[in-house]
């Protein structure tokens, strides 16, 4: 049942002992983002790879800020908006990794500082752009 288990699973070849376990998912997009994992394709992954990819990346910052990054992780994932971004910056950072997670020191900081000078950052969006007012009657 293992060996079945184990072709499905898109992480089974690259870890160095096969402990592919639990039903099979769909990759969701945090998960193809820590992994580095091509999002046009249709993978498969097991309950076992799935957490531990998912504790990996609730544990670690994944903003390429050049500042000490703080222990406590902020509650709210890193907006898809900043991906490109991050990446990019990341690229010249050997340490870089991506993910979904960032500290609260990146969270506020990030917007005002660190990323005015590159070509890919979008500024976020304002109360009154993302939800017009619906007038009551």
């Amino acid at each position: 049942m293992a060996d079945v288990r184990a072709q499905d699973c898109v992480l089974a070849s690259k870890t160095r002992r096969k402990t592919c376990k639990g039903n099979l998912y769909e990759v969701t997009n945090d998960i193809r983002r820590c992994c580095g994992l091509d999002s046009k394709q249709f993978l498969l992954i097991c309950k076992n790879h799935q957490q531990k990819i998912r504790r990996n990346d609730l544990r670690r910052c994944s903003c390429p800020a050049p500042w000490t990054h703080t222990k406590r992780m902020s509650l709210r994932p890193i907006p898809s908006r900043l991906y490109p971004v991050f990446d990019e910056v990341g690229e010249s950072h050997a340490t870089y990794v991506p993910g979904t997670r960032w500290c609260n020191k990146c969270k506020l900081k990030a917007d005002d500082i660190f990323f005015t000078d590159k070509t890919s950052y979008q500024p976020p969006q304002s109360f009154r752009e993302r939800s017009p007012l619906v007038s009551c009657l």
